[in-house]
């Protein structure tokens, strides 16, 4: 799920493929802080 995020996927279609709610899916990012794939390279 992290990748995804990392890869630019949107919040809902990240939780669609990871099969999670939405909001699992943004507790995640924040807690992880995944803003965006080019900022961790």
């Amino acid at each position: 799920m992290i990748f995804l995020l990392k890869k630019g996927t949107s919040i809902r279609n990240t939780a669609k493929l990871a099969n999670v709610s939405i909001s699992t899916t943004q507790r995640i990012k924040k807690e992880f802080a995944v803003n965006s794939f080019f900022e961790v390279l």
